[in-house]
C-alpha cells in the first residue's frame, strides 16, 4: 500500500495543470501501457481511486476478447470528437455526409466494450475510447502522471510552490508525478526540477493571472468529505506533512464562499473533483513588435497625406469591421509596441468626411485639433508576460475611426456600423 502522503499528492495534483479542454487534464499512463486522459473524479485515503477518461488508449491480453464485432457509424451518429480524430488520423471511409468509420464492439467474458477504435489486435489488443467512461484503479497500478505543459499564449493558471525539509522552496507549474517517487515542476526558467516526494513537507498554489480569481484558474473543484458527514467545497490550496507527527497533517480548502478553512488529513474519508462552473481561461495573442490586431482580426496599414492643415487617408482602401452592440460597442486592440516602456497607448481618433459648399464628398481625414478633442481613451491597459499590450476602448457612435501614428505617417482603419 502507498504511504498516505504519497497518496494525497495524487489527489490534489492537477489544480496547476491547464489545456484548452475543461477536462482533460491529466494523462496516466498506467503499468501495462494504458493511457487514460481526464481526471481523478473520487478517492478515499489508502483505498482505490475512480477515473474519468474523455480518452483512453488500452491495452488488452488478446485472450480475453471472445467476439469482436465491427460496425461503420455514419459522420451524423459520430461524437464530435470521433469526427475530429477520423479526419486527422484519415479514417473515415467513403466521402462528403456519407463517410463512415468502422468502430467495433469487443465482447469479454465479463463485459461487452462499445464503439471503440480497434488500433491493434492479436496477442495483445489496443483500442482508443472516447466515451467518458469511469475506471476504478488501484495505486500501484500506474507508472506515471503527466500535465501538459501551458502554453505560451496561457494567461490564466495555477502554479505549485514546493517547500522541502532543507527549507527551499521551488515554483513552477507541475509536469509530472511518479506515484510515491518523485514530483516535478516545470521552472519559469525552461528546466524541469524534480523532487523526491519524501523531501516535501509544503506544498501550496499560486495563480498566475493577478487579475483573475482562483476559480476563476482552476479547471476542477475539490470536494472534500469528512467523518462527521461535513463536505467542502472549493479549491485546496495548501498541504502540510509533518511525518513525526501525522496526526498534525492539514489542509487549506478555499471554499466557494471565498473564505479559507483548515481540514485535518485525518478527518477526511472522501476526497472528489468536479468541473468548476467558474473556470474562465485567458489566452493571448502572440506578436511581434510593432504588430497590431483588432479584435483579433488583420488590419489595413494605410500612408497619410497632409493638405491645408488635413491629415487626408487615401480614398481606395480596406478597414476592420465591427458590429455596433448596444448601447455601447467594445473594441479590443492588442499590440507589441516596439519599445517595452510602459504607459504607452495609441491615438484613436474619428475621421470625418469633408465636403465642398456643394455638399459634395471630397476625401476623408481629420485636423490635429481633431486629435486632440475627440481622441478616444482606452478604459483599461493589460500588458502580459509575451509584451502583448491589451487596450479596451468603448464607443457610443457609429462611423470610421484610425488609430494614428504620427511617427511613421499611417493609420490603421476600423468601422463601427
Amino acid at each position: 500500500m502507498m504511504k498516505l502522503k504519497s497518496v494525497l499528492f495524487i489527489v490534489c495534483l492537477l489544480q496547476g495543470a491547464m489545456t484548452l479542454n475543461a477536462t482533460i487534464v491529466q494523462k496516466l499512463v498506467l503499468k501495462n501501457g494504458s493511457e487514460l486522459e481526464g481526471y481523478i473524479s473520487k478517492q478515499r485515503p489508502g483505498s482505490n481511486f475512480t477515473f474519468v477518461a474523455e480518452k483512453a488508449v488500452i491495452y488488452m491480453p488478446g485472450t480475453e476478447a471472445k467476439n469482436i464485432f465491427d460496425n461503420e457509424i455514419k459522420i451524423k451518429d459520430l461524437s464530435p470528437a470521433w469526427i475530429k480524430w477520423a479526419e486527422k488520423n484519415d479514417a473515415f471511409q467513403g466521402i462528403g455526409d456519407d463517410r463512415v468509420l468502422t468502430l467495433s464492439n469487443i465482447v469479454t467474458e465479463k463485459k461487452t466494450i462499445n464503439r471503440v477504435r480497434i488500433l491493434e489486435k492479436g496477442a495483445k489488443i489496443k483500442y482508443l475510447e472516447m466515451n467518458d467512461n469511469l475506471y476504478s484503479l488501484d495505486w500501484d497500478t500506474i507508472e506515471v502522471v503527466k500535465v501538459n505543459k501551458r502554453i505560451k499564449t496561457a494567461l490564466s493558471g495555477i502554479n505549485r510552490v514546493y517547500k522541502l525539509k532543507n527549507g527551499t522552496e521551488y515554483e513552477g507549474q507541475y509536469v509530472e508525478e511518479v506515484p510515491g517517487k518523485t514530483l516535478s515542476l516545470y521552472s519559469n526558467s525552461g528546466v524541469v526540477e524534480v523532487f523526491n516526494t519524501d523531501e516535501v513537507i509544503k506544498y501550496s498554489m499560486k495563480k498566475i493571472n493577478p487579475n483573475q480569481s482562483l476559480f476563476e484558474q482552476s479547471e476542477l473543484l475539490d470536494i472534500v468529505q469528512l467523518k462527521d458527514n461535513t463536505v467542502k467545497t472549493g479549491i485546496i490550496i495548501e498541504q502540510n506533512f509533518n511525518e513525526q507527527n501525522p496526526s498534525d497533517n492539514y489542509l487549506l480548502i478555499q471554499t466557494v464562499g471565498e473564505t479559507t478553512e483548515s481540514v485535518k488529513l485525518a478527518d477526511i474519508i472522501e476526497y472528489r473533483k468536479e468541473v468548476n462552473p467558474q473556470y474562465t481561461p485567458l489566452y493571448d495573442v502572440l506578436l511581434k513588435k510593432g504588430d497590431l490586431v483588432i479584435n483579433r482580426q488583420p488590419i489595413y496599414k494605410m500612408k497619410i497625406e497632409e493638405s491645408d492643415g488635413y491629415i487626408i487617408l487615401p480614398q481606395d482602401t480596406g478597414a476592420v469591421v465591427i458590429t455596433k452592440t448596444s448601447p455601447s460597442t467594445e473594441v479590443i486592440i492588442e499590440t507589441h509596441f516596439q519599445n517595452d516602456n510602459t504607459n504607452q497607448t495609441l491615438e484613436i481618433v474619428r475621421v470625418k468626411d469633408i465636403k465642398d459648399r456643394k455638399n459634395r464628398h471630397l476625401f476623408w481625414g481629420f485636423t490635429y485639433e481633431d486629435i486632440v478633442k475627440t481622441q478616444v481613451r482606452p478604459k483599461s491597459v493589460q500588458t502580459s508576460v509575451n509584451k502583448t499590450t491589451k487596450l479596451i476602448y468603448s464607443f457610443d457612435e457609429i462611423g470610421l475611426y484610425v488609430i494614428y501614428n504620427p511617427i511613421e505617417k499611417n493609420a490603421i482603419p476600423f468601422i463601427i456600423k
